[in-house]
């Protein structure tokens, strides 16, 4: 038995950067108050211009995008006890089957996520929210949906993985480089808050990216790019098949935008499906609607095989 002061010794090193890092986001979050409307003044804007603007991305984009990734979320959370499970017992592969699982069931669901807020940020903006001017700021941010759920997952990786500081560095590191961004696009006449919203994409990304080159280099393990084209390709027509029904449908009001999300998931889900571009046991490990979708996928003679 380790003695009681050892115990709380570890216990503290590793939870301590955890906390810094849930304390990060509102730290990055005073830091764009401090910038961003500033810098909005510069490129013109009067004070109520810049105030409205910046409540366009904090108040109405991020929490779509947070909302959009509440699942991948809590896969990260789940993958903090698996993984660290897996590394007392050394067992590596699976540790490399965890991770690997975990990014396309990440992927599966941001991507998609990603195109729909995209394809549906104007209407979004103007029938939800009442504020066509968001759109510019909700699109860009459409793109962070995929980013935020890389980061997310990778953390729980490395955390699982006992390197609790990288990712604590890795989002100072991305702090830094959103705070440059914010300073030199937002002040730019032609960008206003679409470039701070650019900034804020590039601050979740440069975190996600560093995460990915730590967990390369403990687990060998790397994106899948041939997957996530596929995946890619799916939320494509998914996308083509929402505008094609948002433009037949302008009559519904904001009715069209409840239909084209039913729309939606079959056509993602029939074409991932069709392309080969999910497995069995990625549907067992999706929450919510992947039972649904793999009994579905059997009765039209998929998946028979055994993951």
């Amino acid at each position: 038995m380790k003695p009681a002061m050892a115990i709380i010794k570890r216990v503290v090193v590793l939870a301590l950067p955890v906390s810094m890092s849930s304390l990060m986001l509102p730290i990055v979050s005073n830091l764009d108050l401090l910038i961003v409307p500033a810098r909005l003044e510069v490129a013109g804007y009067t004070v109520s211009q810049a105030t409205t603007l910046f409540g366009y991305l904090t108040g109405m984009a991020v929490p779509l995008v947070n909302l959009s990734t509440i699942l991948t979320a809590a896969l990260a959370i789940s993958l903090v006890p698996a993984i660290s499970e897996s590394r007392v017992l050394q067992d590596f592969v699976g540790i490399k089957e965890k991770v690997k699982t975990a990014f396309r069931v990440a992927a599966m669901i941001t991507i998609p996520c990603s195109v729909g807020l995209f394809v549906l940020g104007e209407k979004v903006a103007g029938i939800i929210y009442n504020a066509p001017g968001a759109a510019p700021a909700i699109e860009i941010m459409s793109v962070a949906i995929f980013l935020l759920g890389l980061h997310q997952v990778s953390t729980g990786i490395l955390q699982g993985l006992e390197h609790t500081t990288i990712p604590v560095v890795n989002m100072i590191i991305a702090a830094g480089c959103k705070v440059i961004l914010n300073w030199t696009l937002t002040a730019q006449p032609s960008l206003g808050i679409m470039g701070s919203s650019w900034a804020t994409v590039a601050d979740i990304g440069v975190a996600a990216i560093l995460n990915l080159f730590f967990i390369y280099k403990y687990t060998q393990f790397s994106l899948p790019l041939k997957e996530l084209l596929k995946t890619v390709v799916a939320a494509g027509i998914m996308g083509v098949a929402v505008v094609g029904f948002l433009r037949v449908t302008t009559s519904w009001g904001a009715w069209n935008i409840l239909g084209s999300m039913i729309l939606a998931v079959p056509v993602y889900a029939g074409v991932l499906m069709a392309l080969g571009g999910v497995t069995r046991q990625d549907l067992e490990e999706l929450p919510l609607v992947g039972r649904k979708l793999l009994n579905a996928g059997k009765k039209l003679g998929m998946f028979k095989d055994r993951a």
